[in-house]
């Protein structure tokens, strides 16, 4: 029996749970944090292998501290914004305290911070404003950002396999950092391969989505209609709260921004496009043009289909 610790952050119960399915002989711990390898140490005394998704020279160190023996393998994080390029993290500049959303949509937070109402904020969720932010054209960056994470692992030819099974199961993200469960189970296959599964053992059910995250993002209607996607509305889960509709996602988002004390023009944003000039003028321009959206049927396409983007960042 092998002795296997993960350390994939939120990723880690999903990625051990698909692994100890794919190996039912061996034992697979999760630590989800690798910094707090040294919280488990008997684990790690123990441990044959450490599965990690961050290792550098401080946990090169603090693995040969508990354990001399153990051998690291360093598999890819999946961190994916083509699905939701509208996701940012914000907060307040002059306290530095975050948000109360973990994820916050960059229009909204831009329009509260701006003091404009929710109804009008709701104008520039559209696809000229999309198309004009680069949200439409965002695939292809999002999928070299994706490649990068497994070119710096220790599975750096396997990011087209991945990517494309990942595919397979339509949107893999429940947002930018947390994967769904199918994405989860085909790194997991991958990752057995290495570690000398068969058939028999790759084929092997895998655990099914189980309870959603606190946070599920839509995919934007246009976003979807450039992807070939199905239209599935604007849907949020934010904590306990459902938000059916773009509306009711706006009124609970600026009502959680004015509930812990949030002052328009207090916010700051990450990324920091949110904070760059073009972002001001494309949503400043749109709001003093209050043009309707275009109808579907007219729009072109403003990004590469999803597998011409995976030939891209080959």
């Amino acid at each position: 029996m092998r002795k296997i610790i993960v350390s994939g952050h939120c990723q880690t119960q999903a990625m051990a749970g698909a692994l100890g399915a794919i190996f039912p002989e061996d034992r697979f711990t999760g630590v989800p944090v690798p910094f707090e390898l040294d919280s488990a140490p008997e684990a790690a005394a123990e441990a044959d292998l450490w599965l990690t998704m961050t290792v550098d020279r401080a946990h090169k160190a603090l693995a040969a501290r508990l354990n001399p023996r153990l051998a690291i393998m360093k598999f890819p994080a999946i961190m994916f914004r083509g699905f939701h390029p509208d996701i940012c993290y914000a907060g307040s500049a002059s306290t530095g305290e975050p948000s109360p959303l973990r994820y916050d949509s960059a229009i909204a937070a831009w329009c509260y911070n701006r003091g404009v109402d929710a109804a009008d904020a709701a104008r520039l969720f559209r696809w000229e404003v999309f198309a004009s932010l680069g949200y439409l054209s965002d695939w292809e960056p999002a999928a070299q950002s994706q490649k990068w994470y497994f070119t710096h692992s220790d599975f750096p030819e396997d990011f087209d396999r991945f990517f494309v099974r990942a595919m397979d199961c339509g949107p893999f993200m429940h947002t930018i950092n947390h994967p769904k469960t199918s994405a989860i189970n085909v790194l997991a296959r991958i990752i057995a391969q290495r570690l000398g599964a068969d058939g028999p053992a790759l084929a092997r059910e895998l655990p099914l989505e189980g309870t959603p995250p606190e946070d599920v993002w839509p995919v934007y209607p246009a976003v979807a209609a450039v992807l070939g996607m199905p239209d599935l509305g604007y849907r949020w889960k934010v904590g306990e709260t459902a938000c059916e509709g773009l509306g009711s996602y706006l009124e609970f988002a600026y009502r959680s921004y004015e509930g812990q004390g949030l002052r328009p023009g207090d916010l700051h944003f990450k990324p920091e496009f949110c904070a760059k000039p073009f972002f001001d003028r494309v949503l400043t321009e749109a709001l003093a043009a209050g043009a309707l959206p275009a109808p579907l049927l007219e729009r072109g396409r403003s990004s590469p289909a999803p597998r011409a983007c995976l030939q891209a960042a080959a």
